[in-house]
């Protein structure tokens, strides 16, 4: 892929997350990830990093740890503009969190990187966040003065869309601030130069704040008007982003409710409730059965308004939304009140004055955190990365096999409770691939235990794997815990699974379906949560066909499987990986670069390398040693590393063996050549070269069938 695509790929995803179109975004940044892993290009990893962070809004962890990833490249690229945006990013994070000062915090920071910077494309944005976090933060007189900046910056530089989102604003804060007349002149001037220079979306938006003004002043069938034309402006565009369409439906109900039209308002909040169940935004469904309540009261259908809000006490409650037990409680009360049930009014507002009470010792404990913080609010943005392990930048591979496994393993990272099982050959980099999930997901800030099946017994696996408790067994001075525990919120690797002792096994398994212990000399069970990776260089089909390895166990860690194929598979990947290599001993030994001939990479690339990628490693670092000319060519290949019988010895073993396994394929699948590709894990087209190259035809059905042709006739 080239660097225009993968560009124009952005622009593609960029767009996407404006208007909401996650599920069509989120592919495609992870494919420019699996790029710019390999390319290094900072503003993909940082930027990619930060639209991801978007996907998933709604999954707190999820998006702050892409917001810790593109902070770290923003960091190691030491450019000033992409710190700037992953701190914006951030700034906007923490204020939907609610937390306004920390937001607030950050942006200035951003102001102030940029204020050697000419012109930049995030200043604007900043200033605006800056305004919203004032707005949140019921300093509209603040935001006014970020606003009027930011509007005067925009007549130099900044786009029309742009400077209309800054007259919506704008209104916006106007209306706030019960400024009605200056906010209808602003919308209204936004308006006509939206018209004129045919900018259909930011025109949606300013009609939708007219409506909304006009609601503010009791003017409903005016508002009614602007709202139709607003919906009429979305449906042609095609602009159908859920959260406008909340907005849109609960100030349509707003509207007829002030119409007196209380049925039409209902349907209207019933489509809004459907949009929030769709996109499982559970605040946005209690803020409609506020908004719901409060307009049946309104109309006198008290029982209504009570099962309503009775509904929204229990979910609010289930899922800890401590703001809406608080509104729902509060309406509770004024609801008992006009139905002229004292004593429940009043047993009401005793709880809301409680509720009031922990909201008030709560925010005082967050103010005391956010004044420690205050001089350094990076500091407790980003983890500690210490014991974490960075993605890994030892995966290198230009061919579509190699972009086809960084895809996979990036799609894995994503899902941080899937176990994942890596198969490939000895050398492929199976570890290397496992470090750059764990690198890449939300586990990242947690350790990374690596653990090899093939070196220890069965009963010492126990001991690694559960720990012990201290006088357990001769030598237990103290408690230690296992592998399992070390790995808690982290990842645990277990290289060469198969390996694993099968009278352990079941232990194993127990071990990862409860995700509970039981360390050695206990008899109390301890919970931990850490993602299993798993890897085997064998054949585990055949490992289970032979009862050396349980069917059950292997299902259970191969949820999401990733064969790496071995080099001699991607040849194309060699010259990247010699350069890559060359690199890393250049600057170990302190060597100049050596020259490098074309028959230097002719001679690797016909090679079989049955080390795979090790073995590659280990051929450069030998020729920095031993090699006597800073010019490499076949000749130096043959002279130090003695790759003429190395050749032929390593493709004749490999052959045998890998047409002995196609024998016994064909075989085992009665000669059907697809089933046997397929257990072999081949294509079906590799598996036809491979019948062709080793004469196999005799054991297909297609021969069968040919012979029993011959016969008939």
């Amino acid at each position: 892929m080239t660097l225009d695509e993968i560009h124009f790929l952005f622009i593609d995803s960029y767009a996407y997350t404006r208007v909401g179109r996650y599920d069509l975004a989120e592919p495609i940044l992870t494919e420019i990830l699996s790029q710019a892993i390999i390319t290094r290009d900072f503003f993909f990893l940082v930027h990619s990093n930060l639209l991801l962070s978007l996907c998933y809004r709604n999954d707190i962890p999820k998006a702050k740890s892409y917001l810790m990833i593109a902070e770290e490249y923003a960091r190691e690229a030491q450019d000033t503009l992409l710190l700037a945006a992953c701190l914006a990013y951030q700034g906007d994070y923490y204020q939907l969190q609610n937390n306004l000062k920390l937001a607030e915090s950050l942006h200035q920071r951003v102001q102030k990187l940029l204020e050697s910077e000419e012109e930049s494309q995030i200043t604007l944005p900043s200033l605006l966040s800056l305004s919203n976090t004032s707005v949140a933060a019921k300093k509209h007189k603040k935001a006014l003065e970020y606003l009027y900046k930011a509007l005067a910056l925009c007549r130099n530089s900044g786009s029309d869309q742009f400077r209309m989102t800054l007259h919506n604003n704008l209104a916006n804060v106007l209306m706030a601030l019960k400024r009605f007349q200056e906010a209808e002149q602003v919308l209204l001037k936004a308006r006509d130069m939206s018209i004129n220079l045919k900018l259909s979306i930011p025109r949606i938006q300013i009609v939708f704040s007219l409506g909304v003004l006009k609601l503010e002043v009791k003017l409903p069938k005016q508002a009614l008007e602007y709202l139709d034309e607003c919906h009429s402006l979305a449906l042609k565009e095609g602009f159908d982003m859920p959260e406008f369409l909340l907005d849109l439906f609960n100030n349509y109900a707003i509207a007829n409710s002030l119409n007196g039209d209380i049925d039409q308002a209902c349907q209207y909040l019933d489509k809004a409730v459907s949009i929030a169940r769709d996109i499982r935004d559970v605040v946005a469904e209690q803020d409609i059965h506020l908004n719901s309540a409060k307009i049946l009261m309104n109309a006198k259908q008290y029982d209504n308004a009570q099962a309503i809000l009775d509904k929204c006490l229990r979910i609010s409650k289930k899922f800890k939304l401590q703001d809406h037990v608080y509104a729902a409680r509060e309406a509770m009360a004024g609801l008992f009140l006009k139905m002229k049930d004292y004593p429940k009014c009043v047993n009401m507002m005793q709880r809301v004055q409680a509720d009031l009470h922990k909201q008030i010792s709560s925010l005082q404990k967050e103010i005391a955190i956010q004044e420690m913080v205050e001089d350094n609010p990076l500091q407790y943005i980003s983890v500690s990365t210490q014991a974490s392990v960075s993605p890994s930048r030892d995966f290198i591979g230009i061919s579509p096999a190699a972009r086809k496994v960084l895809h996979e393993a990036l799609l894995a990272a994503q899902h941080p409770n899937v176990s994942v099982l890596i198969s490939g050959e000895t050398g492929t980099g199976k570890e290397v691939l496992a470090k750059l999930i764990h690198g890449n997901s939300i586990r990242k800030y947690h350790p990374f235990i690596p653990f090899n099946a093939a070196a220890i017994s069965s009963t010492l696996a126990e001991n690694e794997l559960f720990g012990h408790k201290k006088g357990s067994y001769t030598g237990a001075i103290t408690d230690a815990n296992g592998f399992f525990l070390q790995a808690n919120k982290g990842t645990l690797f277990i290289d060469e699974i198969t390996e694993m002792p099968i009278e352990f096994q079941a232990k194993f398994l127990r071990a990862i379906e409860s995700r509970k212990v039981i360390p050695i000399g206990s008899s109390i069970e301890i919970s931990f949560d850490c993602r299993i990776i798993t890897s085997t260089n064998r054949n585990i089909q055949a490992q289970i066909s032979n009862n050396l390895f349980r069917t059950d166990l292997f299902h259970r860690i191969n949820t999401i499987e990733i064969v790496i194929p071995p080099l001699r598979d991607r040849t194309e990947d060699i010259p990247v990986l010699v350069e890559h290599f060359i690199s890393m001993f250049c600057n170990e030994f302190k060597w100049m670069v050596p020259q490098i001939k074309t028959s230097f990479m002719q001679r690797l690339q016909e090679y079989s390398f049955p080390g795979n990628i090790r073995e590659l490693k280990n051929i450069i670092e030998r020729l920095f040693i031993l090699g006597e000319s800073s010019c490499w060519d076949d000749q130096i290949l043959s002279k130090v590393c003695n790759l003429e019988t190395g050749i032929k010895v390593a493709v004749d073993g490999i052959e045998n063996e890998e047409k002995n396994n196609i024998i016994k394929a064909l075989i085992r699948y009665k000669g059907i050549r697809r089933d046997a590709a397929a257990f072999l894990k081949m294509s079906n087209s590799t598996m036809t070269r491979r019948i062709e190259k080793y004469n196999l035809e005799g054991y297909t059905t297609r021969h069968q069938a040919k012979m029993k042709s011959k016969s008939s006739d």
